[in-house]
Formats: structure tokens, C-alpha cells, sequence
């Protein structure tokens, strides 16, 4: 499957496919305030450098709160957003370790999540940045993650571009000296393959 996320409009909000637009659509005609995608908030399905990463990172979906509009708003930070997007060449690849960044709401939650690791492999922010790959299984932002509860009864809002996520994630399992961990979400991974992703260790099966 080609990127889709080639496709994406930068002149939003709103932030949301074509090929995407009819299941996000019914889902937030039925979803209530705290459970609908956010669209002003850039869909972030991987950030990293699948050709760099030694360490993947399989999470559920981004989360949100308020100063994401903000965050994704800055020139600087849009601009390294779609860059990760596009595949395209970045100093920081996993732009939330770029020093630029530091104090800004992707920077603390990224910094905060993966703060152990880093520390057990000892590599400055910017090899780090190289190294780290964060794959969601679903690629808008929600403020909670009823959204996967929603999703686990039912299919409705499957969204088309998940399956570049999933073929990415398949393609990380394939290389050697390459790391996957599943953070959340384990038995929507092994939905995808159970054969592949039965062998991923999860931190946590919700």
C-alpha cells in the first residue's frame, strides 16, 4: 500500500483523509464531546524513521488534550509533523526529542513516556530520535481511549489508512536487530495478524 498520508491537506483544521472521511464522520455523529476524533489535531499513525529504528514502540492512538491545537499549530513543529508523515529526512525523526521542541506539550509527553528508556540504552536526544519508532493503531487523536471500547464492539470506524500503520508495523517485524514492544491495545494487534503479533511482548493488554 502507498502512504496515504501523502494525501494529507496541511491547510487545516480540519485533519482528516478522504479515504478516512466516512467512518471518523459516523463516529463523531454518535460519539459524545470527550469521546469524538479530534480533527484540529494532526493524525500522528507513526513518528520515526522506519529505516533507523531499533526500537518500536505499538501503541493504540494519539492522545489529546489542550494544548495539542496549540502544539500543532506552531510553523515549526506543523512543518516536522508532516515531514514524519511524508518519510521525509529530519535531524530528530522522532521530532519530539528535538531540542527546539523542549517544553512544548509533544515534547513533555514523549519525554515523560520514554524517559527509562532512553536512560537504559544511554543515547543523547538526538540518536534517540534515530533510534525510536511509535506505530498507532489508530491514527486520529481521541481525549480518551474509549474510542478502542467503541471499536472492539464494533468495526463502523475503520479507517482505511490503518492498514499502512499495519503493514508498517508487519515490515518492523521482519528486520533484524529491530525491537518491537506493544505498549496498549494487544488484542487489537493481534487482530491484524495474530501469527506475526503473537510474539510482540505487551506492557499492557487494554
Amino acid at each position: 500500500m502507498d502512504n496515504p498520508w501523502l494525501n494529507l491537506n496541511s491547510s487545516g483544521p480540519p485533519y482528516l483523509l478522504g479515504m478516512d472521511s466516512e467512518y471518523v464522520q459516523r463516529h463523531n455523529e454518535r460519539a459524545g464531546t470527550e469521546n469524538m476524533l479530534m480533527l484540529n489535531a494532526i493524525p500522528e499513525p507513526f513518528i520515526g524513521n522506519p529505516n533507523t529504528a531499533k526500537v518500536v514502540l505499538l501503541n493504540i492512538n494519539p492522545s489529546y488534550d489542550d494544548t495539542v491545537p496549540e502544539t500543532h499549530g506552531r510553523p515549526d513543529i506543523k512543518e516536522a509533523i508532516f515531514r514524519n508523515l511524508r518519510h521525509e529526512h529530519q535531524d530528530y525523526p522522532f521530532y519530539a526529542f528535538n531540542p527546539t521542541f523542549q517544553g512544548t506539550g509533544v515534547s513533555n509527553y514523549w519525554r515523560e513516556y520514554t524517559q527509562e528508556l532512553q536512560g537504559q540504552v544511554g543515547l543523547d536526544d538526538r540518536q534517540f530520535a534515530k533510534r525510536l519508532l511509535a506505530i498507532e493503531w489508530f491514527p486520529y487523536a481521541a481525549r480518551h481511549c474509549t474510542l478502542y471500547k467503541r471499536l472492539r464492539r464494533s468495526k463502523e470506524c475503520f479507517c482505511e489508512s490503518q492498514n499502512y500503520s499495519f503493514q508498517l508495523a508487519k515490515l518492523m517485524l521482519t528486520k533484524q536487530g529491530v525491537q518491537v514492544v506493544g505498549t496498549h491495545g494487544m488484542s487489537r494487534w493481534k487482530e491484524v495478524d495474530s501469527e506475526l503479533f503473537d510474539r510482540v511482548p505487551f506492557l499492557n493488554t487494554s
